[in-house]
């Protein structure tokens, strides 16, 4: 086995953990678009830091599962979002509800 060869050989596992880390850091499934309209508006909400509205937003989120138009894995996505938000940390929040509408695109 030449040098070329051996190198080529031995960084594969080196891009198999890159692919996977570009590919595989998307952790949110596939979800409707009541929740990706939920989402936005967290986001929104987050950007803002409005408590308030975070409220009104999580009554209408707990009303859609219970009407079943969210499913349970949607409303736990959304309710770490809330969650987040409610322990004041906005930052983290927003980029949660920004990752859930992120990892929509390719859907």
């Amino acid at each position: 086995m030449n040098l070329h060869t051996k190198i080529l050989v031995s960084s594969l596992p080196l891009l198999a953990i890159v692919v996977f880390l570009v590919r595989g850091c998307t952790h949110y499934g596939e979800v409707n678009a009541a929740t990706y309209e939920h989402a936005k508006a967290l986001y929104s909400i987050c950007n803002r830091k409005d408590a308030q509205r975070l409220e009104v937003c999580a009554a209408m989120i707990e009303e859609a599962a219970t009407a079943a138009q969210i499913s349970r894995t949607e409303t736990a996505y959304l309710n770490d979002i809330i969650t987040t938000a409610r322990d004041r940390n906005w930052t983290d929040a927003l980029a949660m509800s920004r990752q859930l509408m992120v990892d929509q695109i390719d859907r």
